[in-house]
């Protein structure tokens, strides 16, 4: 495998991590939100 192919790789998978802890992030929010509107 050449470098460029593996530091692609690295890459990409450090993209999906901050995009996947971003999305847990909104899911987090949004739960907390709700619960602050149901408990009004």
């Amino acid at each position: 495998m050449d470098n460029n192919s593996l530091s692609h790789t690295a890459w990409n998978c450090k993209y999906h991590m901050v995009f996947f802890t971003e999305i847990q992030k909104f899911i987090f929010t949004l739960k907390i939100v709700l619960i602050i509107i149901k408990n009004r």
